[in-house]
């Protein structure tokens, strides 16, 4: 056992050399939460406190001392805030969760909302952008309320985008009735069979998977991806380390401006 935990570290300590240079720039300045290898339990034990990585040389110790995955918080010591909405559905196939990610992808685009989208370890998708320095006292409802109220808005959207729709009743045979094929709220407290739109991510306290890192569960990378890249997505091939390393893109975390989203959202 001790050999294969080993050799599993050389393995995840070769990819993360590999990817150090591309994770860094979602990392610097963000806090970031570290895994150790999910053991099959109901939570993963965390290395340590959250700490700020200042450089790779700093990653790869981390994972030199047993770290297999990272999880970073949206709100930046620098003043910068991300907006990360997730699709994820555990209990229904994953073209749920693809076809749902479409079509909020054309509501962001109808918006002229830019976003990008990464494809978590977990077989969730997620639309992310920064808000740049926001200021929580000139947002409705504060930081959190605002960015609750705009995942409704969207939400709204999407159910309207999806009424009448061939992918509404491949997903209303999955998901068992004619009702809305989404609901909001915390993933891990939704349960059923539906798509949910996380909003657990938003919390103050939420964390996202950080691009590039492995699941420490599933062991598939957490990727960026292109729009054109869901309409034939299948995970477990396009997310493997092997695959991941290989991805040589470039790609930022684009800025929406509070006051104009509020404003096309009628926030």
């Amino acid at each position: 056992m001790g050999g294969a935990r080993a050799e599993q570290t050389i393995e995840r300590l070769a990819y993360y050399r590999h990817v150090a240079s591309r994770m860094m720039p979602f990392l610097r300045d963000h806090s970031v939460v570290v895994h150790r290898e999910d053991t099959g339990g109901l939570s993963t034990p965390a290395l340590e406190d959250p700490v700020f990585i200042a450089g790779e040389d700093d990653l790869l110790i981390l994972v030199e001392q047993g770290a297999a995955g990272f999880q970073m918080g949206l709100r930046a010591r620098t003043g910068e805030v991300w907006f990360a909405l997730a699709v994820t559905a555990p209990e229904l196939p994953f073209d749920a969760v693809r076809l749902t990610a479409l079509k909020l992808l054309l509501v962001l685009d109808d918006l002229d909302i830019a976003y990008l989208v990464l494809l978590d370890g977990d077989r969730s998708l997620i639309a992310v952008w920064t808000w740049g320095a926001a200021d929580p006292d000139e947002l409705p409802g504060g930081l959190w309320g605002f960015e609750r109220t705009v995942a409704a808005r969207l939400r709204d959207r999407l159910e309207d985008r999806f009424a009448g729709t061939r992918e509404r009743d491949r997903i209303g045979r999955w998901i068992g009735y004619d009702g809305p094929v989404t609901r909001m709220g915390d993933a891990f407290n939704a349960g059923g069979q539906i798509v949910t739109l996380d909003t657990g991510l938003l919390a103050p306290t939420g964390l996202m998977r950080v691009p590039y890192s492995l699941h420490e569960g599933t062991g598939l990378a957490a990727i960026p991806l292109t729009h054109s890249d869901l309409y034939t997505l299948r995970p477990e091939e396009a997310a493997t380390a092997g695959r991941a390393r290989r991805l040589r893109r470039t790609f930022e975390v684009p800025i929406n401006f509070p006051r104009e989203t509020g404003r096309i959202l009628e926030v």
